[in-house]
């Protein structure tokens, strides 16, 4: 049987171990849970962090996607400026090509244009090919002045020339303009590219931070 003292201290012994266990047991708690609390704001401020980089590569995804209209649309008008230019370019050829030959068939009248009084101005755009083929032609106009008939030739030729002047002149400027227009396209065309490269480069970064 044990003694009186000995059980005496074997109750005080057990009672002051219960209370620490207890307090024991509610600091692992506590710490459980501040530790769960981490884990969940961490895991809130990760799916925060991907919502904002989604978000931010839709917009940047729809500015690309305006960008690349943009950029069509300087590439189809650059074509069809440039079918047209060469229209153009074409057409003043054939001009150019219908002028000559008018003149070689009319090559005394030109001859003489200048001794009957009549002369192309210096600034028309034939006004040269005048002057090559009065050059290869030897004449006398004397004579041939005296018909009424070479006369209204000779007149017929000036006014074809400046018809065809007038006519030349209205498509160079029209080239011109058409010139103009394509480079201005042609920039802005570059100038899209260089932002869709540059949204395709954010875009792709982005994802590389979503991986």
């Amino acid at each position: 049987m044990l003694k009186p003292v000995i059980l005496a201290g074997i109750l005080i012994a057990v009672g002051g171990c219960a209370p620490q266990d207890a307090e024991s047991l509610r600091a692992d708690s506590s710490q459980s849970s501040a530790a769960e609390l981490a884990h969940q704001a961490e895991i809130a401020q990760h799916q925060a962090r991907i919502a904002a980089i989604q978000s931010q590569m839709e917009e940047l995804g729809q500015s690309r996607n305006l960008i690349f209209t943009s950029l069509n649309g300087h590439q189809q008008r650059i074509q069809s400026l440039r079918g047209s230019s060469s229209e153009l370019s074409n057409e003043l050829e054939t001009l150019n090509n219908d002028v000559a030959a008018y003149l070689m068939d009319h090559k005394i009248a030109v001859a003489c244009m200048g001794a009957a009084g009549m002369a192309v101005s210096d600034d028309n755009e034939f006004s040269q090919d005048v002057k090559d083929v009065s050059k290869v032609v030897a004449i006398a106009c004397a004579l041939a002045l005296l018909s009424s008939d070479f006369r209204s030739e000779i007149a017929g030729v000036l006014d074809r020339l400046v018809q065809a002047d007038s006519q030349a002149k209205n498509l160079r400027s029209q080239i011109r303009s058409l010139d103009d227009q394509i480079a201005q396209e042609t920039n802005g065309s570059a100038a899209d590219q260089a932002r869709y490269d540059s949204l395709t480069s954010e875009i792709q970064q982005l994802q590389l931070r979503l991986q």
